[in-house]
């Protein structure tokens, strides 16, 4: 029952319900941005201490647009239902958006007028949210030998019968390792169908430069599935980088990122696609100068925009602390940044506590993957979902539920149901199912996959 009331919006309709019931009323008795204040139990970061820019005095935080939207309800329905002759149902603040606007799903605006402007999603559309995947890249760079034994197994393309091998060596595969052929794009879109069918509505695409991001496809995946799919700017790590990236300046790299975020990139055959997020921006461990650099343009263009950030930090429990504090000295605001992977990188619970202090976004985004073994780091253990699941309950009882955020970071074939893997839809049908039967509650589901995702991405353009 509980899991039927988050996949299907019950928790979303009650309120929905609520704000038509007592809109005239809603000033004097109801604060409407009550639920999307942040606990008073949240470590609160000081980013006065260390950030040396004027920040702008005028934000607009998701409050404004939970406020706006619910003082004009009856308006916004009504232009919406002009707009769309035959419209989902908007009886919901975080219904999700109708498949013929996640052409582009890249950015949001301002003004809740702006549906039909091609390449913008209202922020209280939104809906749920996976906020770190992929639906193509290259990994092959992350190959690594496997034993001597299995070599034979791991060189051919992978089928049932050496699935098992490359479950155990997933980077000992390079075809596991090619997220970009016909028959993985085949097997991307099958997955984000059932994703929408089982409930979701939005995926962040965390393919950055390096990675051979893929835009012509993320639009064609959008439009076939229905999926919003969300764009991101910036660098991965450095060893990817051709010469031409690799000698920009900081002041370059803040161009870059902000031209595609502002005014987007042209593809071929699409037209113009426009980023709605800096990520995911790669570094390893001791960071290189190049990664410091493009940590630097991060925090400078997230300013400029306010604008969401992902940090890909490097497999070292020391790194997530250190790219914070770059971040944050370079005039980053610590609660639009997401640090990912936290759940292969932090093991230790007081370690894990005290960098939240920092108030960035906690993520645990490799869900479905069950292989304690970790090929790119032998010294670190892979944690199971049980583990990153009791973690989280345990996050949720510090006062931590507004800083969390959860996802796959599918990047290899053997992840796609297709080729024998979990898909896209594991964290609904199989994580948050198991989360209510240790306590979590609908509300609180809502909260970490619909309404985090919708404040992290909201930017000032």
């Amino acid at each position: 029952m509980l899991q039927k009331r988050v996949l299907d919006g019950a928790a979303r309709q009650r309120r929905a319900r609520k704000a038509l019931e007592g809109l005239e009323q809603d000033n004097l008795h109801e604060d409407p941005h009550a639920d999307l204040v942040m606990s008073k139990k949240l470590p609160k970061f000081q980013d006065d201490l260390t950030n040396t820019k004027e920040k702008r005095s005028k934000r607009k935080g998701p409050e404004y647009y939970r406020a706006k939207y619910r003082k004009n309800f009856q308006q916004l329905l009504e232009e919406k239902k002009q707009l769309h002759p035959d419209p989902p149902n908007y009886s919901s603040a975080l219904t999700p958006p109708p498949k013929t606007h996640n052409a582009y799903n890249s950015s949001f605006t301002e003004n809740l007028q702006g549906v039909q402007l091609l390449g913008t999603i209202e922020p209280n559309l939104l809906g749920q949210t996976l906020t770190h995947e992929h639906v193509a890249l290259d990994f092959a760079h992350f190959y690594c030998s496997p034993p001597d034994d299995f070599q034979s197994f791991l060189d051919e393309k992978l089928h049932l019968k050496n699935l098992g091998f490359i479950r155990q060596y997933p980077y000992s595969s390079l075809d596991n390792l090619c997220l970009n052929d016909d028959a993985t794009r085949a097997a991307v879109v099958k997955d984000l169908e059932l994703y929408r069918k089982l409930g979701g509505s939005s995926i962040v695409e965390n393919t950055s430069h390096g990675l051979k991001r893929n835009l012509k496809f993320m639009v064609e995946v959008s439009e076939k599935t229905g999926v919003n799919v969300i764009a991101g700017t910036g660098h991965y790590i450095h060893e990817l980088q051709n010469s031409g990236h690799m000698n920009m300046s900081v002041e370059q790299m803040t161009e870059l990122y902000s031209k595609e975020i502002m005014t987007g990139i042209e593809v071929d055959g699409i037209g113009v696609v426009k980023c709605g997020f800096i990520g995911e921006v790669g570094s390893v461990y001791p960071i290189h100068d190049f990664e410091r650099r493009a940590i630097k343009a991060t925090a400078e263009t997230q300013e400029l925009f306010d604008c969401g950030v992902s940090f890909h930090p490097g497999r070292n429990a020391a790194a997530p602390f250190e790219i914070i504090r770059l971040y944050l000295e370079a005039g980053g605001k610590a609660s639009k940044c997401v640090m990912s992977h936290l759940d292969r990188t932090i093991s230790d619970f007081d370690q894990l506590l005290e960098f939240a202090k920092f108030g960035c976004y906690i993520q645990y985004d490799l869900f479905g993957t069950e292989c304690s073994y970790y090929q790119l780091n032998a010294a670190l253990d892979m944690p199971s979902d049980s583990h990153r699941i009791n973690y989280f309950m345990k996050l949720i009882d510090e006062g931590l539920l507004e800083r969390l955020l959860m996802s796959h970071d599918v990047h290899t074939k053997h992840r796609l149901t297709s080729f024998g893997g979990h898909g896209y839809h594991h964290v609904i049908m199989n994580v948050l199912p198991r989360m209510f039967a240790k306590g979590l509650t609908p509300d609180q589901a809502e909260q970490i996959t619909v309404v985090n995702p919708t404040n992290w991405l909201q930017l000032s353009i």
